[in-house]
């Protein structure tokens, strides 16, 4: 069962909108190579990036809270603080999940907001509409050309597959240009099988009816798509009355 979001997941509109705050940021922070570099980018946004070795040094206490909340990245208020024993992979996927949130002002307490900060850095770090241009259609040389560990390049490499460029050509041609200033093509439809990745069974969240309803909400009111599942879920709470 898949536990993460792909373009299949949004409607046009939805996807677009995704698409124009990583644009945003390729303008404003005038990214034009790969792999990206995380850091200022961050500091352009006002963030200071530190490891938590460093943190520790800093603000013991801080230190304690971010390593007792999560094992990656952690953000606090303007503090962007990361586990540098993870793989360089990994931290660089984390920062910008955390970058995400911020760009589009995402909370940080329900799984759906943390899936779509995921689906924003996998697109950051590896836009689909550069992948043709860069010879990287296969997983490891998207692992190599943009940066990220197998199981993001995975992952990337199926939504890559399964996406078509043209759905949303204004958008995607412009991330392109921002690298590659000429026209882009379609994705070739041969039928190639992606390397599998094995992962890990972690236990998956189950919300409550409540969350979810509270969650569908949230989404609808932010202007973001719903995920089939929750689609099917808001037509059921329209004919309870639930508005």
């Amino acid at each position: 069962m898949r536990n993460y979001l792909c373009c299949t997941d949004f409607n046009r509109a939805g996807l677009n909108r995704l698409l124009d705050y990583v644009l945003k940021v390729y303008k404003e922070c005038n990214v034009t190579s790969f792999p990206i570099d995380c850091i200022p980018i961050l500091q352009h946004y006002g963030f200071g990036v530190f490891s938590y070795s460093e943190l520790k040094e800093m603000d013991d206490e801080l230190y304690g809270m971010c390593q007792g909340y999560t094992d990656d990245a952690f953000t606090f208020g303007r503090i962007i603080a990361y586990n540098e024993k993870k793989s360089q992979e990994r931290i660089r996927f984390s920062l910008m999940h955390e970058l995400g949130h911020h760009i589009m002002d995402l909370p940080s307490t329900d799984k759906s907001f943390e899936d779509l900060a995921d689906y924003f850095a996998s697109n950051i770090l590896v836009p689909r509409a550069t992948i043709w241009h860069m010879r990287s259609e296969s997983v490891r040389n998207i692992c190599r050309t943009y940066g990220v560990s197998c199981m993001a390049a995975n992952r990337i490499y199926k939504d890559y597959k399964m996406c078509h460029l043209s759905e949303c050509k204004e958008i995607n041609q412009e991330i392109h240009d921002c690298f590659f200033p000429i026209s882009i093509p379609e994705p070739a439809r041969s039928i190639i099988k992606p390397i599998e990745i094995i992962e890990d069974d972690d236990e998956e969240y189950e919300p409550t009816p409540k969350e979810m309803y509270a969650d569908i909400q949230r989404t609808l009111k932010a202007g973001l798509p719903l995920s089939p599942k929750y689609a099917s879920l808001y037509r059921m709470f329209r004919k309870m009355g639930l508005k």
